[in-house]
């Protein structure tokens, strides 16, 4: 089951890295780096890929860093935290990597928050990922950073009237402005526009910046069948599309009370009044 207070403060620690809106692409570790952007995500994804391409991920993924600029280094700590958390349930590799490149940043030191050092107790909405693919899920942050880094660009070509220039004409209807950090629809519209395979991270990435409004992987991946019950009950409320589905597990779960109590709901079998 997901504990839900352990998966609400693992989404507070996620906020010491999530920007809050799309112009705020600096880092939440450093408050100056430019970390969020496309550039620096770019280069981070070719170190990602050489260790996803070696027999051993985590050492050849960090011998890639090497002499990176402060930019792309300190984006690989902070999408390596969000993949980990909470970091007090990580294997002992994982979190030895997570040090060695919060330490191998150049320039001044990084000093990672206590909070997000200490975690939590339990796992939250981590319980069923798998151990092994981290590399991937890596590779999706990445792709999700690259996309989110183009926001501000895009939002000032929108502006001038010049938004074919980008080649991007319906982003505009996915993350205008800051509407990723003030709408839980558009932020998942958000990433379930991008195709790569995120073994669960897009959910959890969801979860972390909406915990109240977006569901934990466990929720979703059962989300067809809960609305199922859901529509039993109160017929057809948000429609069938992925947003539909998503507006539907968040009035079922203020019926019933919890994420929680949303899963126990899944196994309970409803019929037409």
């Amino acid at each position: 089951m997901v504990d839900e207070d352990c998966s609400r403060r693992i989404a507070e620690l996620a906020s010491f890295i999530l920007p809050s809106d799309a112009y705020a692409i600096s880092s939440g570790l450093d408050g100056d780096t430019r970390t969020w952007s496309d550039s620096a995500a770019y280069e981070l994804g070719k170190a990602i890929w050489d260790g996803q391409h070696s027999d051993d991920f985590e050492f050849h993924f960090a011998e890639s860093l090497a002499g990176c600029s402060r930019e792309v280094s300190l984006l690989a700590v902070e999408l390596l935290a969000l993949a980990l958390l909470p970091l007090s349930g990580v294997a002992g590799t994982q979190l030895k990597l997570l040090q060695d490149l919060t330490g191998a940043v150049p320039g001044d030191p990084i000093l990672m928050p206590d909070e997000l050092i200490a975690g939590v107790e339990g796992t939250g909405y981590r319980a069923s990922r798998p151990e092994d693919d981290l590399g991937q899920r890596l590779s999706w942050l990445v792709e999700y950073v690259q996309a989110y880094g183009k926001c501000p660009q895009y939002a000032r070509v929108v502006e001038e009237g010049y938004d074919e220039y980008l080649g991007h004409e319906d982003l505009h209807e996915r993350c205008p402005y800051e509407w990723i950090a003030e709408s839980p629809w558009v932020s998942a519209d958000f990433s379930l526009s991008l195709e790569g395979e995120d073994c669960g991270m897009r959910f959890d990435l969801d979860h972390m910046r909406w915990p109240d409004y977006l569901p934990p992987l466990d929720v979703r991946q059962a989300g067809e069948q809960i609305c199922a019950n859901t529509r039993a009950l109160l017929g057809d409320v948000s429609g069938d599309d992925a947003e539909g589905i998503l507006k539907d597990l968040y009035l079922t779960k203020q019926l019933v009370g919890s994420w929680e109590e949303l899963l126990e709901f899944r196994l309970q079998e409803w019929s037409p009044f």
